[in-house]
């Protein structure tokens, strides 16, 4: 699969590898996106807009650690 990047190609890997569909692939590119912004103050962000979105934020990182400790178990990977 080679080493991704990005933090944006850590997500296009492991939906290439099927550990993600399509669907919950996009909102973590949203996800890393924000976080650019953020890190790198691209935009000047409201605290209210990531207050707002902070549940769902939280919710797709859940589900994400999730699948990919299913995916380390179901190839025997040391996570």
């Amino acid at each position: 699969m080679g080493i991704p990047e990005t933090y944006r190609g850590i997500v296009e890997k492991i939906h290439a590898a099927g550990i993600v569909d399509e669907n919950f692939e996009r909102k973590l590119s949203d996800i890393v996106g924000l976080r650019n912004i953020i890190v790198r103050m691209y935009a000047d962000i409201k605290a209210e807009l990531i207050y707002e979105n902070l549940d769902g934020i939280i919710a797709t990182l859940k589900e994400s650690a999730k699948k990919l400790l299913e995916f380390c178990k179901e190839n025997k990977i040391d996570p």
